[in-house]
């Protein structure tokens, strides 16, 4: 079945996925991404539209590179192959699609592939941004992030014809209403903390972004003291750079110094008076 009439239930970021849900999805996208490629030749497109998949790709290649540090996750070595894969992939479908700096972003100008099947053009961009597993459409960036067309069950290739949403486009009321929504639930959602003793605190979403800003400050405030502490631990003193109160203790001894030679001087002049005078009488 055309994945573009198939019905789709639930509208899922891939972060929020099971192991083997993970792990599938990437294959299905892998394979996709290998069709476009091997489906297109050269086109003259859009900067703007050449932007849009190439950061579909930076978003997955993200999300892939910090998948595979996590302990828990059983999947690493096929993980990193199809990602290797992919790497490859990407790469030769971006060398075919060639910027034209002078081009508007209008559909004509944006790159599109025809599916097998199907007598319609899609946009690349739309379809690296999503991938189908199931009943599920995944994306891989957050739900309020998401900027294309998401499939419903009243979606056919043709709709997916139209250009993706720009960022200045104006939303319609039922857009809005989605968006409002989906705004409502990610505000609403409450995020787990689990400290080291294995206690679970509740915390809304501001409340850990909040956490995290303290939490780099402080990081940023630590490297700081810790490239400065080291450094003022090398200054020696000189002439140029001693305490003050070292300088203020030099003039002190000059000064006595000084007094001293003068009264050396004095008795000295005076012995020599005394001695004169008793050698003259």
């Amino acid at each position: 079945m055309n994945q573009a009439n198939k019905k789709i239930i639930d509208l899922e970021y891939f972060v929020n996925l099971d192991q083997d849900e993970l792990i599938n999805s990437l294959k299905k996208y892998v394979e996709k991404v290998k069709i476009i490629n091997a489906t297109i030749t050269h086109q003259q497109v859009s900067q703007t539209d050449y932007f849009r998949v190439k950061h579909n790709f930076d978003d997955v290649d993200d999300l892939l590179q910090d998948l595979v540090t996590i302990k828990a996750y059983i999947h690493v070595k096929e993980t990193i192959k199809l990602h290797e894969e992919l790497n490859a992939e990407f790469k030769q479908l971006l060398s075919k699609l060639c910027i034209d700096y002078t081009a508007k972003d209008t559909p004509d100008n944006q790159a599109f592939y025809k599916p097998e099947n199907s007598s319609e053009n899609v946009s690349i961009a739309w379809e690296t941004s999503n991938v189908l597993l199931d009943d599920k459409f995944i994306i891989f960036v957050p739900k309020n992030a998401y900027k294309y067309a998401v499939i419903t069950s009243n979606t056919t290739a043709h709709d997916l014809v139209v250009a993706p949403q720009k960022e200045i486009i104006e939303p319609t009321q039922e857009q809005e209403s989605i968006v409002e929504t989906e705004k409502a639930e990610t505000e609403t959602q409450n995020v787990e903390v689990v400290d080291t003793n294995g206690e679970t605190e509740k915390m809304s979403n501001d409340d850990v972004v909040v956490e995290q800003e303290n939490l780099e400050s402080k990081v940023d405030i630590y490297e700081t003291e810790e490239l400065l502490i080291p450094y003022e631990q090398e200054i020696k003193a000189t002439k140029y750079n001693a305490p003050s109160k070292n300088k203020f203790a030099t003039i002190l001894l000059i000064i006595a110094i000084i007094i001293l030679l003068a009264f050396v001087v004095v008795i000295g002049l005076r012995l020599f008076e005394i001695i004169t005078k008793t050698a003259l009488f």
